[in-house]
């Protein structure tokens, strides 16, 4: 899977949203992995653990927000 990646390279991510659903804290970042994909993610953090919710190929859009972040 490549969204640990997306949190263990040096390529910086960008905070699109946060969002409270109930009592937990929801964030979603575009990122890109070291084979050079961008993701979409979806996560919160449980117990100092990253969950992730949702993950997905960047849209069109989000790819070129990313790169011009």
């Amino acid at each position: 899977m490549f969204v640990p990646l997306l949190f263990r390279t040096e390529q910086p991510c960008i905070l699109i949203d946060e969002e409270c659903v109930g009592d937990e804290l929801r964030e979603q970042v575009i990122g890109m992995t070291e084979d050079w994909r961008v993701l979409r993610v979806i996560y919160t953090f449980r117990e100092e653990v990253i969950r992730i919710i949702s993950a997905r190929t960047a849209t069109p859009a989000e790819r070129r927000a990313y790169e011009e972040a």
